[in-house]
């Protein structure tokens, strides 16, 4: 549905980034996850950037038909490379992620489980105009 997204650098090699969001599912009709990330980025080189962060995800769910919000927490690192190639721009990125996630358990209560996953994404950009930019992307998650 929508999100803020932001960087404050804190000198030129560091930077806080984050962001807060609200998604959802059926079109914009059903609000499925809220979500805040935080993070520290270190710049290697101009285009290229590390980040460890920290993230609390509310996903919507239910128990025995009764609807719940279902709680997050992520630890997640980031390897990020962006490649400018006039007009064109390609980024890459591999985060691993940490997740403790509250699941339904089958005697009704809620349980905690915990799960790695590994993100590569690539996406090619293009400016169609002074602030509109056109994307194509992929993303892969491994569990």
């Amino acid at each position: 549905m929508g999100g803020y997204f932001f960087t404050a650098p804190v000198s030129s090699k560091w930077s806080l980034v984050g962001d807060a969001q609200v998604r959802s599912k059926n079109g914009f009709s059903q609000p499925s996850q809220f979500l805040i990330r935080a993070g520290v980025a270190y710049n290697v080189r101009p285009n290229w950037s590390v980040i460890a962060g920290t993230a609390n995800f509310q996903s919507s769910g239910k128990l025995f038909n009764e609807a719940i919000l279902l709680n997050e927490f992520r630890l997640w690192q980031e390897n990020a490379l962006q490649l400018d190639l006039l007009p064109f721009s390609l980024f890459f990125r591999t985060r691993m992620e940490q997740r403790w996630l509250q699941r339904p358990v089958t005697d009704s209560t809620i349980g905690i489980i915990y799960i790695n996953r590994l993100r590569n994404k690539v996406s090619i950009t293009y400016p169609l105009f002074s602030t509109v930019i056109a994307e194509v992307r992929t993303e892969v998650l491994i569990v």
